[in-house]
């Protein structure tokens, strides 16, 4: 992970709700870029991975 991933991370872990435009703001991003999406689905796939690897119930 850059910088910049670290600080996306940090953003979305202070607020998860936060909009890719607003993400972008915070870390200096353009809005329509496609580094904020990419991060996410990078969270949301290494999210996915983790929950199917728990056990059933917890």
């Amino acid at each position: 992970m850059d910088r910049l991933d670290l600080k996306i991370l940090d953003q979305l872990q202070q607020d998860a709700s936060l909009t890719n435009q607003a993400l972008a703001e915070h870390v200096g991003l353009s809005p329509s870029g496609e580094g904020v999406q990419k991060f996410r689905t990078l969270i949301s796939r290494k999210r996915n991975k983790f929950e199917t690897r728990l056990p059933l119930g917890v």
